[in-house]
């Protein structure tokens, strides 16, 4: 019979903290979004993405990143940076921006459909590397007539 609640050298204690211990190494680890096969666990890979470039405009503005929970937030004439491109975000478009720079979604999704119905430019799908380094920028230029995200500042 084991005691699990009692005393401190209970199994349950011994096994959280051979857990925590784990969980601290796996923090270390970083794969790539996807795995192509067995050896990207080895040495991952990781790959740039080319985001989706909707419209040929080319803008420059300060940013603001929004979590989905931010309905609440000034986004007028910014350019907005959002994590996936789900319908869930649609209400951006009441807020007059600028332009739009999301982390997922391709050229099909919702969001890239959205912003070339409304003339917005857009860089769908730029990828994890590129856009959590955007997130860290407080201006950028959105050139899609040639393809770029630049970080002003």
């Amino acid at each position: 019979e084991r005691k699990f609640f009692s005393g401190k050298n209970t199994e349950l204690s011994k096994e959280a903290k051979k857990r925590q211990k784990l969980r601290e190494i796996e923090k270390c680890v970083t794969l790539p979004l996807l795995l192509f096969d067995a050896e990207n666990i080895v040495i991952a890979p990781f790959f740039t993405n080319q985001p989706n470039f909707i419209t040929s405009k080319i803008v420059s503005g300060e940013v603001k990143f929004i979590k989905e929970t931010e309905e609440d937030t000034e986004l007028e004439g910014k350019i907005v940076l959002i994590e996936s491109a789900d319908p869930g975000y649609d209400w951006i478009f009441s807020h007059n921006i600028k332009g739009l720079i999301t982390k997922f979604g391709g050229v099909n999704s919702h969001m890239s459909i959205r912003c070339a119905e409304f003339q917005i430019p857009s860089a769908i799908g730029c990828g994890s590397i590129l856009f959590d380094e955007l997130v860290s920028s407080h201006a950028v230029r959105l050139d899609c007539a040639s393809s770029q995200l630049v970080k002003l500042r």
